[in-house]
């Protein structure tokens, strides 16, 4: 690969909000281990990013849902690979929780009050900002796109 060349990660994650609470997953693997995401996790070859974040809610948190609205696009520099992650974002509604174990890559996954969100250790820290955007703005028809080294925006 050329240095011209984008190395990225596509990834999905779920912003699901339930009486006021949002649904995160304390991380399992050892590099990021004891930090709280979004339910999320790459794309795989051939899948749409909207199936990939109901496949990541049920592996992740044990909680099937329905995927909604697309919230934003983020890029951010990867903390598990060289390279940059392009996260697709979207809200998704609980269904149901799963009576399944959640996977190996996961400690836990918690409902957290808005207030308590900025105690969390984020493994992303861009979270904060999709959780505000949504707060304020609610469902939006504007999908952001963020550049973390840039701060910018478009779309």
């Amino acid at each position: 690969m050329s240095e011209d060349q984008l190395n990225a990660v596509l990834v999905a994650s779920n912003l699901i909000e339930r009486n006021n609470q949002i649904l995160f997953v304390e991380e399992g693997k050892d590099e990021i281990e004891g930090l709280w995401s979004l339910p999320s996790g790459s794309i795989r070859y051939g899948e749409e990013p909207r199936e990939a974040a109901r496949r990541e809610a049920r592996e992740e948190a044990c909680v099937d849902v329905d995927v909604e609205d697309l919230l934003g696009i983020y890029i951010d520099e990867s903390d598990t690979t060289e390279g940059r992650v392009i996260d697709f974002v979207y809200f998704s509604t609980a269904k149901n929780n799963l009576d399944v174990p959640f996977e190996d890559t996961v400690r836990d996954y918690e409902w957290v009050d808005y207030q308590a969100i900025e105690e969390l250790d984020l493994r992303n820290p861009y979270v904060e900002d999709i959780i505000d955007e949504y707060r304020s703005e609610g469902e939006s028809e504007l999908v952001n796109v963020i550049d973390s080294k840039t701060q910018s925006s478009s779309l």
